[in-house]
């Protein structure tokens, strides 16, 4: 089931090309729940939050503009 849900992002290589390719800013959104189901995601996942760079967005309107998401995502 998960190789259904996750597709593509399971694998390692495409993984790779996708988060050392950003030369400034890298932005991924997506679903932690679901992306945790991979050790790969979760990984990823925890890194982020130990580096302070996870921000939990709960609706649309989190973030009223760009400046304040740069703010709080990329001091």
């Amino acid at each position: 089931m998960i190789d259904k849900s996750l597709g593509f992002l399971l694998d390692e290589r495409r993984l790779n090309v996708a988060i050392t390719r950003p030369k400034y800013f890298l932005l991924v959104v997506g679903n932690s729940k679901t992306l945790k189901k991979s050790m790969i995601w979760e990984n990823m996942i925890e890194f982020c939050i130990s580096n302070g760079r996870y921000v939990k967005v709960n609706d649309r309107s989190y973030f009223d503009t760009m400046q304040d998401f740069k703010k709080t995502v990329a001091p």
